[in-house]
């Protein structure tokens, strides 16, 4: 399940002036990523799915005000800005949420939180169609949580590139150890489908 919950963040935050800001910009957060029915892990279909003028805007004021914290303000909430990475990829800022889920995972030390990073900038790098990061990313998320976020034997298949991707999946070279040849491997996103 997803580890980097805003609500848990909001739980800590006492009752000061600064405070007071990180809580308005994660209730905005929390509020648009409900709007947009961004629960969860990233998926396909969150990519420019925030279409109106007006939740645009709001989103960039958001991200603004966040980085108006200072740095190390910013690094003490790791899952709001997981949630500004995910807004980032509704409204097309592929690049940025791709920055934002990187940030994340190097300022994060739980391995999960870290895992679901790398697997949010996977995702995203897909959509970048930037074959190369998004091959980097899927292989950190699965070396620190395979069980979770391997989207097919990894231990058997050893993967060598993206080949492609779309709305179904991605196709991946691999090495397949068993029979010592290269193989194609074609990797489902959806998530509800059972895992065999």
């Amino acid at each position: 399940g997803v580890v980097l919950k805003i609500e848990n963040e909001m739980q800590r935050l006492g009752n000061s002036v600064a405070d007071d800001v990180v809580r308005r910009i994660e209730e905005g957060v929390l509020k648009r990523l409900d709007r947009a029915g961004m629960h969860g892990e990233v998926k396909p279909e969150h990519s420019c799915s925030i279409r109106t003028p007006e939740e645009r805007e709001a989103v960039k004021q958001l991200l603004a005000q966040f980085r108006q914290l200072p740095s190390d303000q910013q690094k003490q909430f790791p899952a709001l800005l997981n949630g500004l990475g995910k807004l980032q990829q509704g409204i097309g800022d592929l690049e940025g949420a791709r920055e934002s889920f990187v940030a994340v995972a190097e300022n994060v030390s739980d391995k999960s939180a870290k895992a679901e990073a790398y697997y949010n900038a996977y995702r995203v790098a897909l959509d970048k169609k930037n074959w190369g990061e998004a091959l980097q990313s899927i292989q950190q998320a699965v070396l620190l949580a395979p069980q979770h976020f391997a989207p097919f034997p990894f231990q058997r298949y050893q993967p060598k590139r993206i080949l492609g991707a779309g709305g179904f999946g991605a196709a991946f070279l691999c090495h397949d150890r068993n029979f010592k040849k290269e193989v194609v491997v074609k990797a489902f996103h959806a998530t509800d489908m059972e895992r065999s």
